[in-house]
Parts: structure tokens; sequence; C-alpha cells
């Protein structure tokens, strides 16, 4: 299972192929091939947890929105 970088245009691409067979190519939307780097490795990461059947664990950031969605008023017509 090995990722690879490259660059298309302006932006930086990543492919990898899971142990299943899954292939997974997308972009980064990223010129700087540091910041491309760390995108793809965070994706890959991901991947291999959603692969092995495991839950991603969220973000402090998601959590604050999925609360502030829950907690937001409730408008109904009546």
């Amino acid at each position: 299972m090995s990722s690879t970088l490259f660059k298309v245009g302006k932006y930086y691409h990543y492919r990898f192929r899971l142990a299943g067979g899954a292939r997974r190519q997308r972009t980064t939307h990223e010129v700087n091939h540091k910041r491309a780097h760390a995108i793809m490795s965070k994706a890959y990461a991901d991947a291999v947890l959603l692969a092995s059947g495991m839950q991603l664990v969220p973000t402090l950031e998601e959590l604050i929105e999925q609360w502030e969605e829950l907690r937001a008023p409730i408008a109904s017509k009546s």
C-alpha cells in the first residue's frame, strides 16, 4: 500500500491503493509540496482506518460544530 503525490497543473494530487484493491485518487488543492504531503498522509491514514472497520475520531472543532448544530434554535411554522 504505497501512496504517490504528483502535480497536475498547479495543484498536487495523490493516489493510493488500499489492501482490498480500492483505489483512491484526489486533489489536495495545494500548490505547496509540504502541505500537500501532509494532506495526503492524513487521507491515507483515514482510509486505512475506514477500510479496517474502525471509525474516525472527530477533532475538537468537529465536535463543537456538531454540538452547535444540535443546540441551534428550532423554528417551526406554527
